[in-house]
């Protein structure tokens, strides 16, 4: 059950067992069960992050021109130093191919979370860009505690003119009606946000204002360029009023997860049609200095098709 879908719940768990085997379990023990599975089918939890300086480092060596920062924090027993262990803070990672892509999309980027659950917490970062045809593309990765605090350190260059930081409004009106529980002005702020005309806007914030004085002044704190797409004056957001297109890879990537597929479905569907192209495939020769291959291509006698050799050249990354 695990390896099929790691998230399943623990009652399903119960039920399997009372149906399969007779035995009706507390809930404790089923949970503590899902954990040992869990470790024996993925691994602990300290073992990944020990293995993840090395992980990193093979992403470099497979993908050349990638890049990372993993921060970690002393070791201490007892207030004494342990030089033979360090204790993970924070992990940033991006592949060649995305930072290249993105040079070739708006230049925007739109950063959502998920939040870590089980022996160790954070929060999985991802920020994704969008191209003028609306693909997404993720662009770079972090496993952190808080993503404010950096959007606000004025030494990391995240601040104008270099960069400029506004709010997802799906996530604010979310916000607002957590602390308010106020679904018919929590729509009304959603409209506000998606408002074109500045006046309309101006008009709406007044009404909305005047439906108490804590909702005036919680709004109050909250600059209008960061959530209002009429106070965008300069167009930054490109429109994106929501980080709807981060949201779709958190999900994509949970489901995939959760059927227990290692790969993307369109890279997966990809990779089956090359593996049975390279069937029919041979390497005659090769020169293994000079990384020079020749390839011949089988002979189909239904089609007629085929029998064709080519030169590879690894090394000039030519055919």
């Amino acid at each position: 059950m695990i390896r099929e879908k790691p998230s399943v719940k623990i009652g399903l768990i119960q039920e399997r067992i009372a149906s399969n085997l007779g035995f009706h379990i507390s809930y404790i023990k089923a949970w503590k069960a899902k954990q040992k599975a869990i470790v024996r089918v993925f691994g602990d939890w300290d073992e990944s992050y020990a293995f993840l300086p090395r992980w990193l480092d093979y992403m470099l060596l497979f993908s050349p021109g990638s890049a990372y920062k993993l921060d970690v924090n002393e070791h201490r027993i007892d207030g004494r130093l342990d030089g033979s262990h360090k204790v993970f803070k924070r992990v940033f990672w991006t592949f060649k191919q995305c930072y290249d892509a993105f040079n070739y999309c708006k230049p925007m980027l739109q950063i959502d979370g998920t939040h870590l659950y089980g022996k160790y917490r954070g929060t999985l970062m991802i920020a994704t860009a969008v191209d003028g045809n609306n693909y997404v593309l993720p662009v770079a990765f972090a496993v952190v505690s808080c993503i404010l605090a950096a959007v606000n350190n004025v030494d990391l260059g995240w601040q104008p003119p270099r960069g400029y930081h506004v709010f997802c409004l799906r996530h604010l009106a979310s916000n607002f009606n957590h602390k308010f529980k106020n679904i018919m002005l929590k729509k009304e702020l959603k409209k506000l946000g998606y408002t074109t005309s500045r006046l309309d806007f101006d008009d709406g914030l007044e009404k909305f204002k005047e439906s108490s004085p804590q909702i005036a002044a919680w709004i109050y704190r909250i600059p209008k360029e960061k959530w209002s797409i009429s106070y965008d004056a300069e167009g930054r957001r490109f429109g994106h009023m929501t980080t709807n297109l981060s949201e779709c890879v958190n999900k994509e990537a949970r489901e995939e997860m959760d059927k227990g597929n290692r790969f993307a479905k369109v890279f997966w569907v990809a990779y089956v049609k090359n593996q049975q192209n390279v069937a029919t495939h041979f390497v005659t020769s090769y020169d293994r200095q000079k990384t020079r291959f020749e390839v011949q291509e089988s002979y189909n006698q239904r089609t007629h098709r085929g029998g064709k050799k080519w030169w590879v050249s690894l090394a000039d990354r030519a055919c």
